[in-house]
């Protein structure tokens, strides 16, 4: 019966410290979520991008979630900043993603079977 008691009072202190470290969900609305979804559609006329914002904006300190699909008729790939896709074929699909952390201009672009409207610039705010 002492052990039960022991027990019980260590998981009410427990959780007492631990229910002040977590915060609730009202204090943490300041943090943008952490994965941003982007859809890229690269067709023979150049790229369809949806970042769910009315312009090419993204949030910063998110993760800029890639999926690519290549609808156009070459192979091609798509770059942003650093990170790109593998060369897609006709029909593929690709995801990659990329950490937001600098506001300002990301250049995007394809870089095989390169045409003009196969680049961009996304802001980072």
């Amino acid at each position: 019966m002492k052990r039960v008691g022991i027990l019980l009072l260590a998981l009410l202190l427990f959780g007492g410290v631990m229910g002040g470290m977590i915060p609730e969900r009202g204090q943490a609305t300041t943090v943008a979520d952490l994965m941003r979804p982007i859809k890229v559609r690269i067709t023979d006329g150049g790229l369809a991008i949806d970042t769910g914002l009315q312009r090419e904006e993204l949030i910063r300190g998110s993760i800029g979630g890639f999926r690519v699909i290549n609808d156009s008729s070459k192979p091609r790939n798509f770059v942003v900043g650093l990170e790109r896709s593998r060369v897609l074929e006709p029909g593929q699909r690709a995801t990659f993603h990329v950490d937001l952390t600098v506001r300002g201009p990301l250049p995007y672009r394809v870089t095989v079977n390169r045409e003009p409207g196969f680049s961009g610039v996304f802001r980072v705010f």
